[in-house]
């Protein structure tokens, strides 16, 4: 005998959308944690880790709250702690300079900040540093950076003012470094160009503070912690870099070949030729790659790690029909 199923009537199919209704109907809004920045530096090498945390980024006017976190890898005597703005700001709860006693190795210990900023990108940064001993400092450093607005203020460890690297647009490339010549000539009319430049860059130099520690005995030796110093202008040549010369066409570019800049940062390019049928003008520009060489020796080099192509960066195009060529004085900027 087959049973027979059992009708669902109306009033049962009631309670139950009732029911489902009723379970997933939203609960009450929790409140949402504000989101954390971290940026974490150091090491066995440094000696010391830190880890710099903030809040989420404050319009500008608000307060946002800093904790800097030290752990020495060695015994510290006295875990000594520096706050710096460099963009401007407002640091508040202490001083700038601060002193965290001794903390043992592996230990933390921490130093909470708060600031505040006007509109605009600014910096924090938090050093730890100790001496395990007179002649040794170790010392480690935290960054952030908050773009702070009105609308949509962000925080991040990349400083957003820095520019986005464009590497040169991919082009068909024909090899004409046969028409190099060993020497400069004057044979402009020959369409013969002597083509130089200088590369030089902004530099960041080191320099020592001496550490203020009251109540030592007369006589004790200061004790130094290091910094660094951004040297802005044409600081120093750019040598022995890789530079290779170029000519600008619609559908592809002629390439001179490649030479090295010496120790003042100079190179130079000797060569001979014309842009074809009635027309001797050329559209040239140097190319210069993160490869550093001594001579034909590779000593160093810097790619992209996705596709493991060489960092590179165009100059401006100087358009000549043949004669001297100067590109002066080309200044890279610390970025």
């Amino acid at each position: 005998m087959k049973r027979r199923p059992v009708p669902v009537t109306f009033a049962a199919l009631f309670v139950v959308a009732l029911l489902f209704s009723f379970l997933s109907r939203p609960g009450p809004a929790t409140a949402q944690i504000a989101p954390s920045l971290i940026d974490r530096a150091g090491g066995a090498y440094n000696g010391v880790e830190v880890t710099l945390e903030a809040g989420a980024a404050p319009a500008p006017g608000g307060l946002v709250t800093l904790t800097l976190t030290a752990r020495p890898l060695r015994a510290a005597p006295n875990l000594y702690v520096q706050w710096e703005l460099p963009d401007g700001g407002e640091l508040l709860g202490g001083p700038a300079d601060d002193s965290l006693g001794p903390v043992g190795a592996g230990q933390s210990a921490t130093s909470v900040r708060q600031a505040r900023f006007p509109d605009g990108v600014h910096q924090v940064s938090a050093k730890a540093y100790y001496f395990p001993n007179h002649a040794t400092s170790l010392a480690a450093l935290g960054v952030l950076f908050f773009n702070v607005r009105a609308d949509n203020p962000t925080a991040t460890t990349l400083d957003p003012r820095t520019p986005v690297y464009a590497p040169p647009p991919v082009k068909t490339t024909i090899d004409k470094s046969r028409l190099a010549t060993t020497g400069a000539t004057d044979r402009a009319a020959d369409g013969c160009f002597n083509v130089h430049g200088i590369l030089t860059r902004e530099n960041r130099m080191p320099f020592t503070q001496v550490v203020s520690e009251p109540g030592l005995p007369p006589g004790t030796p200061p004790r130094y912690t290091g910094s660094y110093q951004d040297q802005l202008g044409s600081a120093v040549p750019v040598h022995h870099i890789l530079v290779e010369m170029r000519e600008e066409d619609t559908f592809s570019d002629d390439s001179y070949g490649y030479s090295v800049t010496n120790a003042n940062g100079a190179f130079s390019f000797n060569f001979c030729d014309d842009d074809g049928f009635l027309n001797d003008e050329l559209e040239l520009y140097f190319r210069v790659c993160a490869e550093v060489r001594d001579g034909n020796t590779l000593i160093a080099s810097i790619k992209n790690i996705d596709d493991q192509e060489l960092y590179c960066w165009d100059s401006n195009v100087i358009d000549s029909e043949g004669g001297d060529v100067d590109f002066d004085l080309t200044v890279y900027k610390l970025s």
